[in-house]
C-alpha cells in the first residue's frame, strides 16, 4: 500500500534539496510525535538528532503504549535505512499528564533548515486523554489547548523563527487552537497550520472572529473519506478529503491514508455518505443541548466507562470480558437521576439521527419525483418535436 511507510521506503534517501519538504513529511512528523520520546531522552529542553534516537534499541520504549504499535515499530526500523532526515534535530519536549485535571499533552519541535515544525501529539491510549477529548464538547478551553498556546509562545520567544504548527487527531485541534489564540507577534511567524483529521471547536463564533480571519489563509485541514473525528464539533468548511483504506473510524489512522506521489497525499472530491450523515446529526445535537447538559452526560458516561483514572485502552484490550463485567457493575451503581440523564441524552442523540435520516429520505423522494417529472416532460418534448418534424417533412414532400 502507498502510505507513509511506502513514502519512507521510496523517498527516504532523497534530500530536501532534491525533494522539498511537503505534506507527506508533515504527516510523518505528526505521526512521529506519538512516539514516547520522553521515555528515551534525559533532557527534554536540549536538541537531539532524530535518526540517532529512532534506533532499534529504543524501538520498544518509543512505541509501546502508543497507538498503532506495529506500524510505529515498522516506522522506527525503516528510519535507519533513510538519509532524508539525517540532519533533523528535535528539541523542547513538553509533556503534561494530569489525572486530576484530565490533561494529556505532548509537543515537540523539529528543526528543518531555518523552519521550526511544532508537532502536537494526538490522543494516546490513556482514559485521561479520551476524557479530555470529550471535555471539548462543553469546555470553553481544555488544559491541553491552554498548554498548546503556551508552547507556541515559548518557542516563538525562545527562537523567533518561522514556524509550522501541525498535529494529527487532537494534535490538529491543538495546532489550530494555538494559531487562533497565540499573540499576533507569534502568529506572524507561523507560515502554515496543518490539522490532520483533527476535531473542530465547540462553538461557531471563533470561525467568524478577527483572529480566525488573520490565519484563515494559512490553515489546511485534512480529513479521511469516512471521517468521524474531523467532523466532530464545528469545523472549517474548506476540508481536503483524502483517499484511505479500511472503513469508518479505522480510517482515522494516518497509516491508512494513501499518498499520491512524492509531494502530496491522494485526494478525493468529498467525504462519504456516512460521514456527512454523522456530521449533520452531531451538529444538530450540539445545537439542541447546552454545555451543562453535555458536561453532566460526559461525567456519568465516564463514571461507567473508567475502571480507574489511570486506566488505558490497553487494559480493555488485554482483559475485555473483565472490563465489560466492571462496566455493567458500575452501571448498576448509578443513581436514579444519573440513569435518567443517560436515557435523556441518548434519546436526544437518537432523535437527532432520526431527524437527519428523515430529512435525507424526504430529499431523496423529492429528487426522485423531480427526476420522473423531468423524464415525462422530456418524453412529451420528444413527441412534440417528432410530430412537428413529420408535419414539416409532409409539407416539403407535398407542396415543394
Amino acid at each position: 500500500m502507498k502510505n507513509l511507510l511506502f513514502f519512507l521506503k521510496r523517498y527516504g534517501n532523497k534530500s530536501f534539496d532534491e525533494l522539498p519538504f511537503n505534506e507527506n513529511d508533515a504527516l510523518l512528523l505528526s505521526q512521529i510525535s506519538y512516539l514516547y520520546f520522553e521515555k528515551v531522552v534525559k533532557d527534554n529542553s536540549r536538541g537531539y538528532n532524530l535518526k540517532k534516537v529512532m534506533i532499534d534499541d529504543n524501538a520498544i520504549d518509543l512505541c509501546y503504549g502508543a497507538m498503532n504499535f506495529k506500524n510505529n515499530m515498522r516506522l522506527v526500523k525503516l528510519f535507519k535505512n533513510t538519509t532524508r532526515y539525517d540532519n533533523i534535530i528535535f528539541s523542547d519536549l513538553v509533556s503534561n499528564f494530569d489525572v486530576i485535571n484530565k490533561q494529556q499533552f505532548f509537543a515537540m519541535t523539529f528543526w528543518i533548515a531555518d523552519i521550526l515544525f511544532l508537532s502536537f501529539r494526538g490522543t494516546d491510549l490513556s482514559m485521561v486523554g479520551w476524557r479530555e477529548d470529550f471535555n471539548m464538547w462543553f469546555s470553553e478551553e481544555t488544559p491541553c489547548q491552554i498548554d498548546a498556546v503556551k508552547y507556541t509562545e515559548m518557542i516563538y520567544n525562545k527562537y523567533n523563527r518561522k514556524m509550522i504548527l501541525a498535529g494529527h487527531s487532537k494534535g490538529g485541534n491543538l495546532a489550530f487552537y494555538a494559531a487562533l489564540y497565540s499573540s499576533p507577534k507569534a502568529i506572524d511567524k507561523v507560515i502554515k497550520v496543518l490539522s490532520f483529521d483533527g476535531p473542530g471547536l465547540k462553538d461557531k463564533e471563533p470561525f467568524q472572529s478577527e483572529e480566525y480571519k488573520r490565519i484563515e489563509d494559512r490553515c489546511v485541514t485534512y480529513s479521511s473519506a469516512s471521517s468521524i473525528v474531523a467532523i466532530l464539533l464545528y469545523h472549517v468548511d474548506d476540508v481536503i478529503f483524502l483517499k484511505s483504506r479500511s472503513f469508518s473510524i479505522l480510517q482515522h489512522s494516518a497509516y491508512n491514508w494513501y499518498i499520491k506521489d512524492a509531494n502530496s497525499l491522494a485526494r478525493r472530491k468529498n467525504n462519504k455518505l456516512l460521514s456527512r450523515f454523522l456530521d449533520r446529526a452531531l451538529t444538530r445535537y450540539l445545537a439542541i443541548s447546552t454545555d451543562k447538559e453535555r458536561k453532566r452526560f460526559v461525567d456519568v458516561l465516564f463514571k461507567v466507562a473508567e475502571d480507574n483514572p489511570e486506566a488505558s485502552l490497553l487494559d480493555i484490550k488485554h482483559h475485555p470480558f473483565r472490563y465489560l463485567k466492571n462496566v455493567l457493575r458500575r452501571k448498576k451503581l448509578l443513581t436514579y437521576s444519573q440513569n435518567e440523564l443517560l436515557k435523556l441524552e441518548f434519546k436526544k442523540l437518537r432523535v437527532c439521527f432520526k431527524d437527519v435520516y428523515d430529512q435525507r429520505r424526504i430529499a431523496k423522494k423529492k429528487r426522485k419525483a423531480k427526476k420522473m417529472l423531468l423524464s415525462k416532460t422530456n418524453k412529451w418534448a420528444i413527441l412534440c418535436r417528432s410530430f412537428l418534424m413529420l408535419i414539416a417533412i409532409h409539407f416539403l414532400i407535398c407542396y415543394i
